[in-house]
């Protein structure tokens, strides 16, 4: 009887070390190294390229007073509160990924709450755009009575709306913890600051009805009114009915590349960042493959969020004469600030270095005396 104790207890333990698999991190130590380094630059030129451009059109009266610009410097708000926050993101999927800390975890919060409405306020500003450009070209008698302040009190709607329904239910449903890596919940193939796993049922709810509603309506319209101006612009090109003078030719040629432009970077971006969203809050096996295809359809549908947002000014330029050759003055006129700055302060000093050697020789010939 004695013997037989002593085998069970000799063999309980190798049976369930067999069972249980020791958990592993779904990326190494290169993959970080990566990633930071991509997310790092995309950060820093989206920075430089966002921040060049809302000084361009703040520092130039026409482009303030242009209507397509207004959309354009909300969107660059956008695009630089989403730069700004990437870092939240970096360290969540990296080393942050299975221990938050030592970041506080309001910056949790905050990264999900201000990526998400980042996210829906470009999504319904491009779609905005789309629709400007249409009634520019369809109904130009319309977009001539279109005030300033009308549009600037859509603009503050979109950004209050996407607030409400964005910024604030994220806030509170996600948070920085450990989880659980051996539970059949998808929050167990997430990093530690991610969903609250009791709100799990309302994200997917959000997902299923939020999503649709300021993501997918708006990729889709901006395809539709895309592919209906160019058909337009195309028609007033080739008909003898419209007798467009070359000025005006080139004018709707470069209105439609600036569109088509912006909502390719668009669909680039935003489509690979919804369809992991909705693949994410599925229940899928708790296996090592299934954790490295989460983690790696998560990041690379990020990459692409910060390629779309880095690209979007020079494709402003891109299409835009006008802003072109401002931006080109802008940064003409502070490279030769620079420049005299930088003479002012060579002069300065051999000013000073002769002023220095005159009263030396002074010196030296009264000590001679």
């Amino acid at each position: 009887m004695s013997n037989t104790t002593t085998i069970m207890e000799m063999t309980t333990p190798v049976q369930n070390t067999t069972n249980t698999s020791a958990y592993v991190r779904p990326f190494d130590d290169t993959s970080i190294v990566v990633v930071a380094t991509i997310l790092i630059i995309f950060m820093v030129v989206c920075w430089l390229l966002n921040g060049v451009t809302i000084a361009v059109i703040l520092k130039t009266p026409s482009l303030r007073k242009d209507k397509f610009m207004m959309l354009i410097l909300s969107l660059c708000c956008s695009d630089l509160i989403s730069a700004s926050i990437s870092w939240i993101w970096l360290h969540r999927r990296t080393w942050g990924f299975d221990d938050f800390n030592p970041i506080p975890p309001f910056f949790c919060k905050l990264y999900w709450g201000g990526d998400i409405m980042t996210n829906f306020v470009t999504a319904m500003h491009i779609f905005g755009f789309a629709c400007l450009r249409f009634t520019a070209i369809k109904f130009p008698t319309t977009f001539r009575r279109l005030k300033r302040r009308t549009l600037k009190i859509g603009i503050m709607s979109v950004w209050l709306v996407c607030f409400g329904c964005a910024f604030i239910p994220h806030v509170i449903w996600f948070k920085a913890a450990k989880r659980d890596r051996t539970s059949d919940s998808p929050v167990a193939r997430w990093p530690a600051c991610t969903l609250d796993p009791i709100y799990l049922e309302e994200y997917r709810a959000f997902v299923r009805i939020g999503y649709p509603i300021m993501l997918h309506i708006p990729v889709i319209g901006v395809v539709l009114m895309s592919l209906i101006i160019t058909g337009i612009v195309y028609y007033h090109l080739s008909s003898t009915q419209f007798n467009l003078s070359s000025k005006n030719r080139r004018k709707d040629k470069q209105a439609i590349i600036q569109l088509l432009l912006i909502a390719c970077c668009f669909i680039v971006g935003y489509v690979p960042f919804t369809a992991y969203e909705i693949w994410a809050v599925q229940s899928w096996p708790s296996t090592q493959y299934y954790a490295r295809m989460d983690y790696w359809f998560g990041t690379v549908g990020y990459i692409c969020i910060r390629f779309s947002e880095t690209m979007n000014p020079i494709f402003y330029n891109l299409g835009s004469p006008k802003m072109r050759a401002s931006t080109f003055n802008l940064l003409k006129n502070t490279c030769n600030v620079d420049s005299m700055q930088l003479r002012s302060i060579s002069n300065t000093s051999k000013s000073t270095r002769v002023h220095s050697a005159v009263k030396a020789s002074a010196s030296e010939s009264v000590s001679v005396k």
